[in-house]
């Protein structure tokens, strides 16, 4: 596969990127159009994309950044040095330097809502800065955000998270539009039947009182770099984060094939949405691993075929050791670790196919939980391309909705989704159900 510079290298007043994951940094050297194709650009440093000429249109890319620290540019997902670069449908992770109205810019890594009781509505409130009118949506389900309307300067924006069931996760994205860039910043909180009193693990601000910058800042367990440092240290696990532990590394190729072809293997991470045009969906194999596990314990993968409302239209459409295929026959099980998956075979009242992992075992309840797995992994291709998720931030989840493939528009696309609850195989089924 080509990287996204031998494209731009190889057009001149428009470049056309095929759809498709690619790793930074871009560097855009001479004034033209470039089109990403609604492709994914990302990098583990910054900057991800560089407009380094006059007259620069960008549309249909995602740039993330997927791991941001404080060493100058590093936190830059897009460093503009020509502030005349225009943009069109263009979503990003990370900052965007360079642009003239960009000082006035001061956003928080993510919105961290905590753990809250579950069957209770609590309202979070942060202060933001935006440069520019900016429009806002919640990309997140069971939350609301207002106002979603922010004007230049300092703005209050107020986070309702209306009653979620214990072991629930919040996780999705807060979507700050100007013009045609579309900023986007996680959201996340966790459902805790453990906490007692209140909150755990968040400074609440009390109602009426206003915020003040740096309310939303990493977590407290991100280990910061001595400030008299004016290097970026060596990628050891204690300078990083485990909330970004499970960011994309770069692709790496494993297994010779016929004729002296490599098996690509993509790392990929929660959040992450892919086109998988690249692979043959008629013929996929999703499987499952993990680095080893406690005396015991198990776990068992499960496929549930769902229609547009994101609920099966049958029981028959649960597969796992119990049920070996779906009713339309386009998912399949293998053995007990993978599947066979047919995408052109799908029912067409099928929307998305969801692929979970449980904990079983011939232990008690109290140990089937994820925290006994270590390193639970999916992997998801044919046989020239893999992409593969590792969830290596879990504890007392039981189940896990790891990765789901849906349709968007004519084609089909991958949703590293990395969801934990507390309850097992049938919280799974009755949520899925009707």
């Amino acid at each position: 596969m080509k990287s996204i510079q031998q494209y731009f290298m190889n057009n001149s007043q428009e470049v056309v990127i095929p759809q498709e994951l690619y790793k930074g940094p871009l560097v855009i050297s001479r004034s033209c159009v470039v089109d990403g194709g609604n492709s994914i650009l990302w990098a583990k440093k910054g900057p991800v994309l560089v407009i380094d000429a006059p007259n620069v249109v960008v549309k249909n890319l995602s740039v993330e950044l997927i791991e941001k620290n404080d060493f100058g540019f590093d936190k830059a997902a897009i460093k503009c040095n020509y502030s005349d670069a225009r943009f069109s449908n263009v979503s990003v992770i990370g900052e965007v330097k360079g642009l003239s109205n960009e000082p006035d810019w001061n956003l928080p890594v993510k919105f961290d809502l905590g753990s809250f009781l579950p069957n209770t509505e609590i309202v979070r409130e942060f202060r933001i800065r935006v440069g520019a009118r900016t429009t806002v949506a919640c990309q997140a389900d069971g939350i609301k955000i207002y106002p979603t309307v922010l004007e230049k300067g300092d703005n209050t924006v107020s986070i309702t998270v209306f009653e979620h069931k214990a072991g629930d996760a919040i996780c999705g994205d807060i979507c700050l539009k100007t013009g045609g860039l579309m900023r986007k910043i996680a959201v996340c909180g966790q459902v805790d039947t453990r906490i007692e009193g209140g909150q755990v693990g968040f400074n609440n601000t009390p109602r009426g009182t206003a915020p003040t910058f740096g309310t939303v800042q990493m977590p407290t367990r991100t280990v910061t770099p001595p400030p008299t440092r004016t290097v970026t240290p060596p990628p050891t696990r204690t300078m990083t984060p485990p909330s970004t532990r499970t960011m994309t590394p770069p692709p790496i190729q494993r297994g010779t094939l016929a004729g002296g072809r490599t098996k690509e293997i993509n790392e990929v991470r929660r959040g992450q949405r892919l086109p998988i045009t690249s692979l043959d969906i008629g013929n996929l194999t999703v499987s499952y691993s993990d680095m080893g596990k406690s005396a015991g314990v198990g776990v068992e993968l499960y496929a549930f075929e769902l229609n547009k409302d994101g609920k099966l239209t049958t029981l028959k459409d649960i597969v796992s050791m119990q049920n070996d295929r779906t009713f339309d026959g386009a998912v399949r099980m293998i053995d007990s670790t993978s599947f066979n998956i047919n995408l052109k075979k799908t029912g067409e009242y099928v929307d998305k196919i969801a692929i979970c992992c449980v904990v079983g075992g011939g232990v008690s309840e109290n140990k089937k939980v994820f925290s006994n797995v270590r390193m639970p992994s999916i992997e998801v291709g044919d046989s020239n391309r893999v992409y593969k998720y590792t969830n290596d931030a879990t504890g007392n989840e039981k189940s896990l909705v790891m990765i789901e493939l849906y349709r968007y528009n004519d084609s089909w696309k991958l949703n590293v989704v990395g969801m934990g609850y507390a309850r097992g195989y049938e919280h799974l089924k009755e949520m899925y159900k009707k």
